[in-house]
C-alpha cells in the first residue's frame, strides 16, 4: 500500500471535469485508489465521491492506492493533480 499527500494544484480545483478526469484516471488501475480530504474518505473510482471531496485548489488530499500496479497509478494521479 502507497500512502501519500498530494496538494491540488489545478486552478479549478475539482470541479465536475477535472473530477470526472480523475476517476477516469482512477478506473485506468486494478488497484484501490482511496482519497481522504479531513473526515471525508472515498474511493476515487466513484465521480459522486470526487465530487464530494469539494476540493479546490490548494487543498491537500491523501491517496492511499493498494495493488500490483499502485506505483504507475500513484505517478500517475501525482502528476494529474500538479498539473
Amino acid at each position: 500500500m502507497l500512502i501519500k499527500e498530494i496538494v491540488l494544484k489545478k486552478a479549478d480545483g475539482l470541479n465536475a471535469l477535472n473530477a470526472a478526469l480523475l476517476v477516469q484516471l482512477a478506473c485506468k488501475y486494478s488497484s484501490s485508489v482511496m482519497i481522504r480530504r479531513g473526515s471525508v474518505f472515498i474511493n476515487a473510482k466513484s465521480m459522486m465521491g470526487v465530487l464530494s471531496l469539494g476540493a479546490i485548489s490548494g487543498s491537500a488530499l491523501t491517496f492511499e492506492i493498494d495493488g500490483v500496479d499502485e506505483k504507475r497509478a500513484m505517478k500517475a494521479i501525482s502528476e494529474f493533480l500538479s498539473e
